[in-house]
This record gives C-alpha cells, structure tokens and sequence, in this order.
C-alpha cells in the first residue's frame, strides 16, 4: 500500500526535447502535493448495433500533465522559474552577485519523475518533455508563501533512468508573508495600505501540437506571455481606486528576503487594475479594496525575476 510519505520528486533539465539525459544527477524536489497524471483520450465507436450494446472504447492520444503545489523558498525552485519566464537565469560576475530572470522565448523541457518507494517493486512515473504552463504564487497575511506549478508533458513510461542519482533538496527555510516580504512597492515607492492577501499567475498559453501518426504530443507551442494577478487590501484611501477608474498604469514590485539573508526581487513593469470592487459585506466586517490587475510589457519585458544571495 503506497503512502504519500514515501513519494519522492525528482526533476533534470533536457538537452533534447522529450529525452531524459543518460545517468542523470536528478534535482530532489520539495513539495507540499501534486497532482501528475497520465492522461488517456478515448473516443466510442459509434457504430450502430442490433443488440443496443455500444462499441468499443478506443485509445487515440496521451499526454501528461499534473500540478506541483509547493511552499516558497529561496534558490529551490528557481529551475521552473527559468521554466515559466521562457528564458535562462542571467548570473552576475560574481557569486555574490544578483542574477535576473525576465521572460524570454526560450523553451526548456525538464523530465519529472515520481516514484513511489514503499512499493515492491518499486513504481516510478517518467514525466518526460514537462514545460511549465503556469506559475502562480499566494502572499496572504500570517501565512506561507505558497504556489502551484502547472506542468504540460509530452509523454509518459515507467521506467526509471538506469544510473540515477539523486541530488538532495535545498535546505533554504519556507518563506512567509509576515516576516519575510520585506516591503511592496508600487511606482517604486513603499505602499502604505495594508494588504490582506495578494496573488501573482505567470501563465504561457501553452498548446499541444499533435500529428497524424503520434500517439503522444509532438511538442507544445507557446501563446502569449500573460502575468496577472489578485489583491486585497483594508479599504483607507482612494488610491487604487483612482487608478482602476483613471486606468493608470503602476510598476509592482514585490522585495522578499530569507532569515539568512538570500532575496527575490519580483517586478511587474507594467500593470493595470481590471476590476475592483469596495463592498460591505456584513455586520462586523471590513471593507476591502478586492481588485485584479493584469501587466503588460515594457521594451519585450512584462516580468524580472532578480536573486540574489546572501
């Protein structure tokens, strides 16, 4: 009987589109759950029978796709960033140096697999030619950082890479909204409201490219590079408002720094409020500003991801 505590992740970059490299040295992962499918497409016969029975179910496609959901630490997950920007890490002249990120349009294929390892023999899913449709992080007052990572994959087997071994997980701590995002800026000055909680979705439009002759996905083709997101915040001016009603563009920037001091610098360089709503919803409640905005680009660049270590 397999248990979710001896389920493991693991993950390697491919050099080839849908292969997973020989003897690979793969990434350990650190997750909270996950949702990684082999999905089958079925299509019924619809032939017409005399004995009112249906026909055959028949197999025409597969793919594999699934959700990593996951606690925010520094330096962990920074594979699938590269992944969900379209682009690889720019690193400084020095170690201690920032490195940035901004979206890009490059596709990176990863290999993820999951093994369950209290099974005899033990089971492994290959999740071979994996892109990372959607990132999307939750900041919420007194709470983790948290965040989803949407995979898309080309196909699936179950067997392991002979050779393997196995990286361990980072040991950078969870990072959380009270202590560790250590200021939000808007136009690059401190916002003063007080936010409730906030979300970040970097989505890439990924579509399948499917051909006559393959049962898997040939490759996955990119659509618009779309950065969005949610926020909450204590109803005490007329600022956000003003701006979702004039339709003034603002720069977000969001500054979030470890116990050790390691930090992330997110900036969103071009964001506009798409709704935004001040209700009273009840006895003894407070009015919030609940609004969504979505970025646009700024010179190619809608995103940049900046690292540094510390």
């Amino acid at each position: 009987m397999g248990s979710a505590n001896r389920v493991r992740l693991s993950s390697i970059a491919e050099v080839t589109k849908g292969v997973t490299p020989a003897t690979p040295a793969l990434q350990t992962e650190r997750w909270l759950s996950e949702s990684l499918a082999y999905n089958i497409e079925n299509v019924q016969s619809e032939q017409i029978r005399a004995d009112r029975t249906e026909g055959d179910l028949i197999q025409v496609g597969a793919d594999s796709s699934g959700d990593i959901n996951i606690e925010l630490s520094w330096g962990t997950f920074d594979h699938y960033f590269a992944q969900a920007f379209c682009n690889a890490w720019v690193a400084g002249a020095l170690p201690a140096d920032p490195s940035v990120l901004e979206n890009g349009t490059l596709k990176l294929y990863r290999t993820v697999i999951k093994e369950f390892l209290d099974m005899t023999p033990a089971v492994a899913f290959v999740y071979k030619g994996c892109v990372v449709n959607q990132i999307s992080l939750a900041i919420t007052k007194r709470s983790k950082i948290t965040g989803t990572i949407s995979l898309m994959g080309l196909e699936i087997t179950e067997a392991k890479p002979a050779g393997a071994t196995y990286l361990p997980e980072t040991t950078t701590s969870p990072l959380n909204a009270s202590s560790n995002v250590t200021s939000i800026l808007l136009d690059d000055i401190p916002m003063t409201s007080c936010i409730d909680t906030m979300s970040v979705q970097i989505l890439n439009n990924f579509r399948p490219i499917d051909c006559v002759g393959k049962f898997f996905h040939s490759d996955f083709n990119y659509g618009a590079f779309s950065v969005s997101g949610n926020m909450d915040l204590y109803f005490e001016t007329m600022e956000q408002f003003n701006m979702y009603k004039a339709g003034t563009p603002f720069k977000l920037a969001i500054h979030i720094e470890d116990d050790a001091g390691n930090q992330y610098l997110l900036e969103l360089l071009r964001c506009k409020f798409e709704t935004l709503t001040t209700n009273a919803t009840g006895e003894n409640t407070d009015v919030m500003a609940s609004g969504s905005y979505r970025c646009s680009g700024v010179g190619g660049v809608t995103a940049r991801l900046t690292k540094t270590p510390a």
